[in-house]
């Protein structure tokens, strides 16, 4: 054996060699120069970034792309031998080693370090119990803590990071078309480990008999799903139908999901008739088609925060109602509601208790006839911050809400209200319980929109309260 200075040659190339040491040394000591020249380098790209709101100021979330792979108005630069980009909530800067860092870029500017590196692979089998095991590395060695015992492979599609057909391997037949019977084997989707898919089209449409999408096999007898925050969406062009009719229980909280600048649309497309809460994702858009959330019945808590609902002849009040309208408590603020149809009876006969529409902008509305009528279980309404162009008619906007207590304004809304509206009989009719912000209790002979005010009492009574 040849000894050099007391070093062998197996300690040289072994797996732990000397060799590999220095390359480590080396990456680490690349990765920290980048780190440190984005420092200086890139604050001004990040405040560019941030100046012209690529960040949602309400959910950043940890968005990743690959370097090099950016999308339309993403910031780049070149400079000192870096390059520097930023896409989706992330800054990514590499060398001409080919190093690559990625950071995510908080909501103050500064820059977090410890984030994932994509990977492109995404793994999928199938196995005799029904479970649907992705993951982005093919190691199966550890399948048997997600699956049944005795369970084996049923199907291995192996890598479908390039799969480019209608529907996805699972749910298909050769020529990539729906396969029923195929759809009905899955039961549980395990998402082992982080994913980055291009295109989620389909991925669990039809699939009625998959209960829940998990992590671990202890998340699959629970009730929160929360295995899909290992699908990280960044990359994602294609998201039509991605729960179509799926399955799924219990609550579905994708809050946590980030397009970067994609607009999010088609994911339920007459939607999961099992869930029972729905938490939507950031940069969410339901435009011209209606059935987005038929069928989800069952929804008792539903948070659809800054969606944006447009339509052109598809659109309309139902799209809103078939999400809201049966749940105990809706929530709707920030949202954008324009070209809608039938918007003036939104929730006219709904059984929703709660209603938050906080700081949601309506474009070309102007009649909120009969908007809330007939609820017997609304309790409460929270229009604080609420933007209408020019109201013109309340009529029966309120009429026999008889568990009304309170409704939430703030001064815009009340200004609108006393100095445009011209038709307003019947808005308050039936609404015995309702009470303003300084006790003024509902009176049968001030229905219009009279007390359409802030509470000031007995020298100004007023049905609402400021928030």
């Amino acid at each position: 054996m040849l000894i050099l200075a007391g070093i062998t040659i197996n300690a040289i190339t072994g797996s732990e060699s000397a060799m590999e040491k220095a390359q480590e040394a080396r990456t680490k000591n690349d990765e920290g120069a980048m780190k440190d020249a984005a420092s200086l380098k890139a604050t001004n790209l990040i405040q560019e970034y941030m100046d012209k709101k690529y960040v949602s100021n309400q959910s950043l979330g940890t968005g990743i792309v690959t370097a090099g792979d950016y999308v339309a108005n993403n910031i780049v630069g070149t400079e000192g031998g870096y390059t520097y980009a930023i896409s989706g909530g992330t800054l990514i800067i590499s060398d001409t080693k080919g190093n690559v860092v990625y950071g995510e870029i908080l909501a103050n500017g500064n820059i977090n370090w410890n984030v994932e590196t994509p990977v492109e692979s995404i793994y999928a089998r199938l196995y005799t119990d029904g479970t649907l095991i992705l993951s982005h590395d093919n190691d199966y060695s550890n399948d048997n803590e997600y699956i049944t015992t005795g369970s084996t492979i049923d199907e291995d599609y192996q890598n479908i990071s390039n799969w480019n057909k209608y529907m996805p391997p699972w749910s298909s037949n050769e020529e990539g078309w729906e396969d029923y019977d195929k759809t009905k084997k899955i039961t549980n989707v395990i998402v082992k480990n982080s994913i980055w898919p291009k295109s989620t089209q389909n991925w669990f449409y039809d699939c009625s008999n998959i209960n829940q999408i998990g992590s671990t096999k202890a998340n699959l007898s629970g009730t929160t799903n929360e295995g899909i925050n290992n699908i990280k969406m960044i990359n994602n062009q294609n998201m039509y139908s991605m729960f179509c009719q799926c399955g799924i229980s219990g609550s579905l909280d994708l809050s946590g999901w980030d397009f970067g600048n994609t607009k999010v649309t088609y994911l339920f497309d007459s939607g999961c008739p099992n869930l029972t809460s729905l938490t939507i994702c950031p940069n969410y858009y339901v435009t011209n088609y209606h059935q987005e959330f038929d069928y989800m019945t069952k929804l008792d808590y539903v948070d659809l925060s800054g969606t944006t609902f447009e339509g052109s002849g598809n659109i309309n009040g139902s799209t809103i109602y078939n999400a809201t309208g049966n749940s105990k408590n809706a929530i709707l603020k920030n949202c954008t509601i324009k070209n809608i149809d039938d918007y003036e009876e939104m929730w006219k006969y709904a059984s929703v208790e709660n209603i938050d529409l906080t700081g949601t902008k309506f474009e070309n509305v102007t009649q909120l006839r009969c908007f809330f009528a007939f609820n017997s279980n609304l309790k409460s309404v929270n229009l604080t911050n609420v933007e209408f162009e020019n109201i013109t008619d309340t009529e029966m906007m309120f009429k026999d809400c008889e568990n009304l207590e309170t409704i939430y304004v703030s001064e815009d809304f009340v200004t609108n209200i006393q100095n445009n509206v011209n038709s307003s009989d019947y808005m308050f009719d039936g609404c015995t319980k309702l009470k303003g912000g300084a006790n003024t209790q509902f009176d049968s002979n001030h229905i219009d929109k009279e007390y359409a005010r802030i509470d000031g009492g007995t020298s100004s009574p007023g049905y609402f309260t400021k928030k």
